[in-house]
């Protein structure tokens, strides 16, 4: 039985979110880190959906490759909540699904705090935040990000695809991550260049203690630098997965108010005020890069320029004239 929290930031993500009705087939996705959100999910679901099924798998930090038996199930329903840790958002498999017109809600990695916690955000002005940016994004050049301890980085984007990820997801082909609040593009391939300098967290490593320097030269990771010990391990994640890895596949900026660094970069990523970094494969949002791997890093304090304009001034939200 979920808790009356649980059970109500449950009803919001179904009911509010996502708009799922008792005519639905609805797929839960889950692993043994998720499995009482899963369960919740799949209680409430049962109860007022025509059919609802869950899948739970064992929980695996890099798991890279969709498994077999995900990639054949969901094209087969109406929607799915995944809140199983997979590289679901930009695979062929997705990418299909949606094109068939299956809704897809994504909550990899949340524990029942942050769920309660972000789900609590008033998901009506998070969405016309989002939108707003959006706009905004779509009508920008190029992207420029600094902050006060070096980074500098140029990012083109003039005529990619501006995805909104508001959590609003209740009409066909719809996707997109909750907690939500986040406006992103995926850069024009090879020829973002700068200096990121990382001081939030990055994926599959957690909240960083230092910051963490990564050069990208026409769009692909060059070099990482830093003290401690997560340049180590980001360059060993890197060292081990091919050079297509290291593209950088998608920027973005976070507009969700009740989002706090947690070291989970679905979370992480909407924080309001902060810019993310994910480097991987883009093929879903646009580019050329084909690969399931993806791995996010999250700045706190950015200053974000679309072209000239300052939208984000050390991590404040700004509302250009």
């Amino acid at each position: 039985m979920a808790s009356t929290k649980l059970d109500k930031a449950i009803n919001t993500l179904i009911k509010d979110y996502m708009g799922i009705d008792e005519s639905e087939i609805v797929l839960v996705i889950a692993d043994d880190l998720t499995k009482d959100i899963g369960n919740a999910l799949y209680e409430k679901l049962s109860t007022m959906c025509e059919d609802s099924y869950m899948i739970l798998l064992k929980s695996q930090d890099n798991r890279d490759i969709l498994p077999e038996i995900i990639a054949e199930s969901i094209n087969t329903v109406d929607s799915i909540i995944c809140a199983a840790n997979l590289p679901l958002i930009n695979s062929q498999a997705r990418l299909k699904a949606t094109q068939m017109g299956v809704r897809i809600g994504l909550i990899p990695n949340l524990n029942e705090e942050s769920l309660v916690r972000c789900l609590s955000a008033n998901h009506e002005k998070i969405a016309e935040q989002s939108e707003f940016f959006s706009s905004l994004m779509k009508r920008t050049s190029i992207i420029r990000v600094e902050t006060k301890s070096g980074t500098n980085i140029r990012i083109p984007i003039r005529g990619r695809e501006v995805f909104s990820s508001t959590g609003i997801m209740r009409t066909i082909g719809e996707f997109g991550y909750l907690p939500s609040g986040k406006v992103f593009v995926s850069p024009i391939d090879d020829r973002a260049t700068g200096l990121i300098l990382i001081d939030g967290s990055i994926d599959k490593i957690g909240v960083v203690e230092n910051p963490v320097g990564v050069e990208v030269t026409s769009g692909f990771m060059t070099k990482i630098s830093g003290d401690g010990e997560e340049p180590k391990l980001l360059a060993k994640i890197m060292n081990q997965s091919g050079k297509k890895a290291r593209n950088l596949a998608e920027f973005g900026i976070g507009v969700n108010p009740k989002a706090m660094l947690s070291g989970n970069n679905i979370e992480d990523e909407t924080i309001e005020g902060h810019a993310h970094f994910v480097f991987g494969g883009n093929i879903g949002l646009g580019g050329n890069v084909n690969t399931d791997f993806r791995l996010s890093m999250v700045m706190t304090k950015p200053n974000v320029f679309f072209d000239d304009k300052l939208i984000i001034q050390n991590g404040k939200i700004k509302k250009p004239v």
